[in-house]
């Protein structure tokens, strides 16, 4: 369903882009569109960024001090959060940030396929 979103929001922008060239549609019909696209841009890169704050919970554990300097309570209180991997997963798949980049450009790759092959068939 995430990925559902970041999809639709691409499908949009493109076919907006598509009736303001090929349609002659005025630019400011278009802004509507990149508002809402950015805005699940910014929300799949939250998600990332979830992610990458909870890798970082088992070093902050690791950080307090308490009275004991070797406490095993908390050696598997960190083992513990280390082997869950909480994050955002999207599908069975860890979202991290270089999978957010990846996967952006993976899609402006796409957009740029799709918008250079629909302009050299005009």
């Amino acid at each position: 369903s995430f990925l559902i979103l970041q999809t639709t929001a691409l499908v949009v922008l493109l076919l907006g882009a598509g009736d303001v060239v090929f349609n002659g549609m005025s630019w400011w019909w278009l802004s509507s569109m990149v508002v809402l696209s950015l805005g699940a841009l910014l929300t799949f890169f939250k998600a990332a960024d979830v992610t990458e704050v909870c890798a970082r919970v088992p070093s902050f554990i690791n950080s307090l001090t308490f009275e004991d300097d070797a406490d095993s309570a908390r050696h598997y209180l960190v083992q513990y959060v280390t082997y869950s991997a909480a994050g955002f997963y999207v599908g069975e798949v860890r979202l991290t940030g270089a999978t957010a980049l990846k996967l952006t450009y993976t899609a402006g790759l796409a957009a740029f396929a799709i918008l250079t092959k629909v302009a050299a068939d005009l």
